[in-house]
C-alpha cells in the first residue's frame, strides 16, 4: 500500500509538471505581452496564464519534500514542454513547424538533461542567470547523466539575480562600442572568463580566442576613428596645436574679439562723460610710484628691478598731467595764499588731472599690452595688471561722478573686462609656449588629471571647427599602444591603454571635450570605456593582443601529434587530435556572436522552451551552431 501511494503521488506531481510545461510553451506569446504590460504599468495588472494554471495546478497535487522530487518534477515539466514544442511543429509545419518538430529525440533527451542540470543548480544556490546557463550546458549534453552534471554546473552558474539584465547591458555595450562580446564577456561569469583563458593557452583554440581578441581592438579602434573622423577627419596634435593657437591668439581668435566687445562697452560711456573731462588719476600715479619704487639705502640694486618702460610712463603721466598754464592774476593771488611751489600750485589750482579720453585709451592700450604679453613683451605682465587695475579705479571713480547710467554702463564693461582677463590669465601659459603646435597641444590637456579649469578655459575660447579638431585628437590618442607593444607605423590600438588614459582624466576634462556633441555622443565614449574595462577583467589575450601565445601553442600540439603519431601511439595521436578539435569548437562557441544573443534569448524563455530553443539554433545558418548540433547528437 505505501509503495502504491508513493507511486500514485509521484504520478500525481509529475502529470500536474507534465501539464505546467506544456502550458508555459502553449502560453509563451500571451504571457509576454502579459509581461510587457505589467511592465510598462510599473506594477503587477495582469497574471500571466501559465502561472495562473500552474497555481491551480499546485492547489491539488502534493508538493515535492526533498531534492530527489523537485529534479523529478523540474524533468517532467521540461518534458511537457518539449513534448508539446514537438507537436505543435508537427501540426503548423513549414519552416518554423519542422525547426520545432525536428530532431524530437535529440530534444526529450536534451529536455531531460537540461532540467537536471538547471535544478541542481537551483539547489545549490545559483541564481536565474546560473540555472539558465545550467540548463543549457545540460540540455547540449544529453548523453551526459544528471550525476556527473551536478557537479560541474555547481562551479559554472554562480551568479546574482541581475545576471539576465546584466547581460543585456554587457551586449549594448560592446554594440555601441562597435564589437560584440564573448560569452565569458557577457555575463562576466568567473568560470567562464577562466574557461576563455585557458582556451586562449590551448592548442586548436588559442588562434581563435587571439583572433577575437585582435578583431574587437581593431573593432573598436575603428568606431573611435569613425567619431573622431565625423569631428575632424585629419587631426592631430599639430593641427590640435594650430587650432587652438589661431583659435585664441589669431586675428580672428578670442582675444581680438574680446577686444571688439571690449571697445564696444567702453564706448557706450562716452554717452555719459564728455571727452574733455578732467579725471583724477591719484591711482595711477600711487600705482606707478610703487612700481618704480627704490629699494631703500641700494641705489645700484634698484635699477635691476625696475622697468625702463614703466619708468618712461611714470615721468610723461607726470608731465602731461602737471602742464604749466597762463594764470591770471586773480588765481595766482588765490594760490599764494596756500602755497609757494609749482607743484602745490598745480594742486591746488586742480591740476594733477587728464582728460577722460585720455584715461580711457591709455586704459585700452595697456589691456593690448597685458593681453599680448605672452607674445615676447619685455614687460611682466604682472606690472601691466596692477597698472591697468589703477586706470580701471580711476575711470570708475569719473563713472560714478557722472551719474547712475554712467556707472551702470561701466558695470557692464568692467564685468566683460574682468572674465575675459581672467580666462586670458588662464590660456596664457597654453599659447606662451615655445616648441610648436604639439607644446601647445600638450599645454592645453596639462592638469587634466585633476580637474578641466585650463582645457574647459581653451574649448569655451574656441570657434566649433577648432574645438572639433582638439577633441577628435584626444579620441585618437586614448587607445594608442605604448611604445613596447606598438607596430612600425604607429597606429596599433590597445583598450588596455584607452582604459588607462580614460581613467586617468577627470570627470570635468572628459565633459569639457565630450559633452558638448549632444549626449550620445559622450555615452558612446563612455560605453567604450565599460567594453575596455571588461576586457580588463577577463582574459589576458583580449587586453592587448600579440598573437605569440597562440603560435607557440599551435606549435607545441603539432609537435606533440607528430611525435605520438610517428612513435606508433595512435591512441594518444587521436587524443591530441580531438582535443584540438573540441578545443576550437569551444572557443568558436564562447566567441561566436550568434551564441552570445542566443543565450541572452535563452535567458527570458521559461525552462520548458529551453530545448525547442536549442533545436532552433541548430538549424541556423551558423556554421558553428551546426557543428554544435552534430557533436551532440553525434552525426
Amino acid at each position: 500500500m505505501d509503495i502504491l501511494k508513493q507511486a500514485g503521488r509521484s504520478a500525481a506531481m509529475q502529470g500536474g509538471e507534465l501539464v505546467k510545461g506544456a502550458a508555459s510553451l502553449i502560453a509563451l506569446p500571451t504571457d509576454t505581452i502579459v509581461h510587457l504590460v505589467n511592465l510598462a504599468a510599473g506594477h503587477r495588472v495582469m497574471t500571466p496564464a501559465a502561472e495562473t494554471i500552474g497555481n491551480a495546478i499546485d492547489s491539488v497535487t502534493p508538493r515535492p519534500q526533498n531534492e530527489t522530487e523537485r529534479v523529478t518534477n523540474a524533468v517532467a515539466r521540461a518534458l511537457g514542454g518539449a513534448a508539446t514544442g514537438i507537436g505543435a511543429g508537427q501540426a503548423i509545419g513549414g519552416a518554423l513547424g519542422g525547426a520545432l518538430a525536428s530532431n524530437p529525440g535529440q530534444q526529450l533527451a536534451g529536455a531531460v538533461t537540461g532540467a537536471t542540470a538547471q535544478q541542481e543548480a537551483a539547489e545549490h544556490g545559483a541564481g536565474p542567470v546560473g540555472q539558465t546557463v545550467a540548463g543549457v550546458v545540460g540540455a547540449v549534453a544529453p548523453s551526459v547523466g544528471a550525476a556527473g552534471l551536478s557537479a560541474g554546473t555547481r562551479a559554472v552558474v554562480r551568479g546574482g539575480e541581475g545576471g539576465r539584465q546584466q547581460i543585456a547591458d554587457n551586449i549594448g555595450a560592446f554594440q555601441a562600442a562597435g564589437t560584440t562580446p564573448t560569452i565569458g564577456q557577457a555575463t562576466q561569469g568567473r568560470v567562464a572568463q577562466a574557461a576563455e583563458s585557458l582556451l586562449s593557452r590551448t592548442p586548436g583554440s588559442a588562434g581563435v580566442m587571439a583572433g577575437k581578441a585582435t578583431d574587437q581592438a581593431s573593432d573598436i579602434s575603428a568606431g573611435l576613428e569613425r567619431a573622431a573622423a565625423k569631428l575632424s577627419p585629419q587631426a592631430s596634435t599639430e593641427q590640435a596645436g594650430r587650432a587652438i593657437s589661431g583659435g585664441i591668439s589669431g586675428d580672428n581668435g578670442f582675444v581680438s574679439l574680446f577686444k571688439r566687445k571690449q571697445g564696444e562697452l567702453y564706448d557706450k560711456l562716452d554717452q555719459y562723460i564728455p571727452a574733455d573731462t578732467k579725471v583724477d588719476v591719484s591711482n595711477t600715479r600711487t600705482a606707478l610710484d610703487a612700481l618704480n619704487a627704490s629699494i631703500p639705502d641700494a641705489p645700484n640694486l634698484s635699477k635691476f628691478f625696475k622697468n625702463a618702460k614703466i619708468q618712461g610712463i611714470q615721468s610723461a603721466l607726470e608731465s602731461d598731467a602737471n602742464q604749466t598754464q597762463a594764470y591770471t592774476p586773480s588765481q595766482l593771488k588765490s594760490a599764494s595764499d596756500q602755497s609757494s611751489t609749482i607743484g602745490q600750485l598745480n594742486d591746488a589750482l586742480g591740476e594733477g588731472k587728464l582728460p577722460y579720453e585720455a584715461i580711457k585709451k591709455l586704459r585700452t592700450l595697456v589691456g593690448n599690452e597685458m593681453s599680448d604679453s605672452w607674445a615676447g613683451s619685455d614687460v611682466p605682465r604682472s606690472k601691466w595688471k596692477t597698472l591697468y587695475a589703477a586706470l580701471s579705479s580711476d575711470l570708475q571713480g569719473a563713472a560714478k561722478q557722472a551719474g547712475p547710467d554712467a556707472t551702470a554702463a561701466w558695470g557692464r564693461a568692467n564685468n566683460y573686462t574682468r572674465a575675459g582677463m581672467q580666462r586670458i590669465d588662464t590660456l596664457q601659459h597654453v599659447i606662451d609656449k615655445n616648441g610648436g603646435p604639439e607644446k601647445i597641444f600638450s599645454a592645453a590637456m596639462s592638469g587634466t588629471k585633476d580637474g578641466g579649469t585650463t582645457l574647459r578655459a581653451v574649448m569655451q575660447s574656441l570657434p566649433e571647427d577648432a574645438q572639433k579638431t582638439l577633441s577628435a585628437t584626444v579620441i585618437r590618442r586614448l587607445g594608442l599602444a605604448k611604445p613596447g607593444t606598438q607596430n612600425d607605423l604607429g597606429d596599433r590600438f590597445s583598450t588596455e591603454t584607452f582604459l588607462t588614459n580614460w581613467n586617468s582624466m577627470s570627470p570635468q576634462a572628459k565633459s569639457a571635450l565630450f559633452d558638448r556633441y549632444g549626449p550620445a555622443f559622450r555615452q558612446n565614449m563612455d560605453q567604450v570605456a565599460k567594453v575596455a574595462a571588461n576586457l580588463r577583467e577577463g582574459s589576458a589575450v583580449f587586453r592587448n593582443p600579440s598573437g605569440t601565445g597562440q603560435a607557440v601553442a599551435q606549435t607545441t600540439a603539432a609537435a606533440t601529434f607528430l611525435s605520438t603519431l610517428m612513435t606508433g601511439h595512435y591512441g594518444a595521436a587521436g587524443a591530441v587530435a580531438g582535443g584540438v578539435v573540441g578545443s576550437n569548437l569551444a572557443a568558436r562557441l564562447l566567441t561566436n556572436p550568434n551564441a552570445v544573443k542566443w543565450l541572452a534569448t535563452a535567458t527570458k524563455a521559461p525552462q520548458s522552451a529551453i530545448p525547442a530553443l536549442l533545436n532552433r539554433a541548430a538549424q541556423s545558418d551558423d556554421p558553428d551552431l551546426q557543428e554544435l548540433s552534430r557533436a551532440v547528437s553525434g552525426r
